[in-house]
């Protein structure tokens, strides 16, 4: 299977993810350095669309300026056209598999996205204390499943 992630090796949790990819057998492991190489709007609005997200819920909040830029509240096209001029708006990492797209941010797994189509761990968790008032986290950990 053929998996493609969405990369920042300067983040801990990108390089975490990485290296669950690289060590899963019979995974073949494309990167995109996307601070290097930014997608493009059209790439984007792919991504969260197979991820089953909006572009908001893509979008990187901490040690950027998105909220001053009024970002969280702006329209689909203007959030995807300023990650794609600015690809540090991007949450990270992406994965991207023929079963769908997963934005795998802190204590989101990697591998159910390679085996299954099932909620990580963490929003396990959450739903299970109760703690299911922040549908922005639960919906970027969840993936929505290509039919397989």
């Amino acid at each position: 299977m053929k998996a493609t992630i969405w990369h920042n090796p300067a983040c801990g949790t990108s390089r975490k993810t990485l290296a669950i990819l690289q060590e899963t057998a019979g995974v073949d492991v494309e990167v995109v350095e996307y601070l290097k190489n930014s997608p493009t709007v059209a790439k984007l609005a792919q991504l969260y669309r197979a991820a089953g997200i909006t572009p908001q819920q893509g979008l990187r909040m901490r040690g950027t300026d998105a909220e001053a830029r009024g970002l969280p509240g702006a329209s689909d096209a203007q959030v995807l056209a300023a990650m794609a001029a600015d690809p540090r708006l991007i949450e990270r990492p992406l994965v991207e598999t023929e079963k769908g797209v997963r934005l795998c941010p802190a204590g989101c797994g990697a591998g159910d996205s390679l085996e299954r189509q099932s909620l990580p761990r963490q929003d396990q968790r959450e739903r299970a204390s109760g703690d299911d008032t922040n549908p922005r986290q639960f919906k970027r950990c969840k993936a929505r499943s290509n039919g397989n």
